[in-house]
Parts: structure tokens; sequence; C-alpha cells
């Protein structure tokens, strides 16, 4: 028994390592457009004027986890709750699924999640990703933390 914890607990942080050398390698490459500025460019597809369904939805909660999670996993499901669209977590490149998720309002496309920050719409959220976008090649939290 544990033997096979431990062999668990290897191939965990085996995986994990493997996505944070993918990030690393991505981090590395300069090839345009960049992940965050093709992020804003879907972004600047969604129309909240009208609501946002649920293709629209998918594209604040993808990018939201970006930001927030990093490119190793993603949205796992989708179902509405009211008036808000809720997102299933996977992570890791084996897809194991995590306790969170993230949450889209309908009527005004705020965004957050059970560990992140809130934004209460979709503007405040677009003003991220756009700031982000002009600084080619910088991650999601060096546009919101500032460098020490």
């Amino acid at each position: 028994m544990k033997r096979l914890i431990s062999n668990g607990i290897l191939a965990s942080l085996l995986l994990a390592d493997v996505c944070a050398e993918a990030n690393a390698h991505e981090e590395k490459a300069a090839s345009p457009p960049t992940p965050v500025a093709e992020t804003s460019s879907h972004l600047a597809e969604v129309d909240p004027s009208n609501g946002i369904d649920s293709n629209e939805a998918v594209v604040i909660a993808d990018a939201y986890f970006e930001q927030e999670y990093g490119n190793c996993g993603g949205l796992s499901g989708v179902k509405r709750e009211g008036r808000t669209w809720v997102f299933g977590l996977d992570f890791g490149i084996t897809g194991e699924r995590i306790k969170g998720t993230i949450k889209v309002d309908a009527k005004t496309g705020g965004v957050w999640s059970t560990e992140g920050p809130r934004y209460r719409n979709f503007e405040s959220f677009l003003r991220l990703t756009v700031a982000a976008a002009a600084r080619p090649n910088r991650h999601w939290e060096d546009a919101i933390r500032p460098r020490q």
C-alpha cells in the first residue's frame, strides 16, 4: 500500500514537472501572436450588451482559466444555474478534475472562481487582458502584479 501511495505521489510530481517545463518552454518561445494577445482578440468578439451566451461564456472562462491556472488544463463542461454559467475545471496533462469552478454572469459577463479574483463585469476583465496583450511574451500575473 505504501508503495502504491509513493508511486502515486511520484507520478503526480512528474506530471507537475512536465506542466512546468511546458509552461517554461512556451514562455521562451517568441512567435507572434502571444497566447495572451490571441486570447485578447477572442475576447474582443464578446458583446456583453445583449447578455452572455454559452459561446461567449466559454471564451471568457477560458481566458480566466489561462490567467489564473496557466496552460496546464482547461474547462470541463458547462451548465447554466440561474443567470450564471458554471464551468468545471480539469488540471494537468491527465485532465484531473479539481474541486473549484469558474463562473460567468450571463448578464454582465463578470467572471470569478472559487479561489481567484472576481471581476464584476466583462469590461473590468477585458481591461486586464488588453494590458497583458500590450506586453508581449509576458504572463498574466506580470500584468497584474508590479515587478519587484
